[in-house]
């Protein structure tokens, strides 16, 4: 083994160990931050009243479920403060697929 005898070597190494370090920490706390800011309020209009029966609730989606009529929630959802309206029409036995609409000023991420 060849000893190490150029200070310039190990100053870099030392500094690249650090700024791969601090790199990490602030990636951790942009995702923190980001995590914290992007829950989103979401009205849901179950016509077929399937899905309200399995309220999962996920940490950054807060549902709650409406029987209001359709153009109440689109004229009033934001006011309210909600970010989406999730419309799930009723469920027929013919097809398997269900075929939900969302509304939302901007484009939810």
């Amino acid at each position: 083994m060849v000893r190490v005898k150029k200070k310039s070597f190990l100053i870099i190494t030392l500094l690249a160990l650090c700024a791969m370090a601090i790199i990490t920490f602030g990636m951790g706390l942009m995702t923190a931050y980001m995590s914290e800011k992007s829950v989103k309020n979401i009205i849901v209009k179950d016509e077929s009243g399937i899905f309200e029966k399995y309220n999962v609730q996920k940490s950054s989606f807060v549902y709650k479920f409406s029987n209001e009529p359709l153009d109440t929630l689109l004229n009033h959802y934001s006011e309210r403060g909600y970010d989406i309206v999730a419309v799930i029409p009723p469920f027929s036995d013919s097809s398997n697929t269900v075929k939900a609409k969302f509304y939302s000023k901007t484009n939810p991420e």
